[in-house]
């Protein structure tokens, strides 16, 4: 088995950021702290059902993320979808093409402006990598935008 450590996770900052629960998968819902234990760094999905870009770029993701745990089970990154769908059917069914976690749709109502302005997301797909330990931004969405979009 993989070794194993314990990442002091900010969970204050996770709580109150997030929400109190994140899902694992469509089915399951746990807490925030307990779906990003032993993350070292926190990325921010931001995307949608609707957007093009968005459909192309999930893909590529999901394969460079399971290829981290498949590699490198101890890689410390988790990533967290923070959905832009305008429904719940458009969410599970999109949710249902990736690998990681993400924020309940119910929970989006009182999250996602907050964290769209906070990490200075002006578009999709926008990807923010935070430190798990600090809540600091490590990568901004205009730095990684830059990457995904050209």
């Amino acid at each position: 088995s993989p070794p194993t450590y314990e990442v002091p996770l900010e969970s204050s900052f996770f709580n109150s950021s997030f929400g109190a629960n994140l899902l694992l998968n469509i089915y399951t819902k746990v807490r925030t702290s307990d779906a990003l234990l032993n993350a070292r760094l926190v990325g921010l999905y931001f995307s949608a059902h609707w957007c093009g870009p968005c459909r192309s770029f999930t893909p590529m993701l999901a394969e460079m993320y399971e290829h981290l745990n498949a590699v490198y089970p101890t890689h410390g990154l988790e990533i967290v979808f923070v959905s832009g769908d305008r429904d719940e059917h458009s969410f599970r069914s999109y949710y249902q093409t990736m690998p990681w976690r993400a924020i309940p749709f119910d929970q989006l109502q009182f999250v996602k402006q907050a964290l769209n302005m906070t990490y200075g997301v002006r578009g999709i797909p926008s990807f923010v990598v935070l430190d798990a330990v600090s809540g600091q931004v490590v990568v901004p969405a205009s730095q990684s935008r830059q990457e995904v979009v050209t």
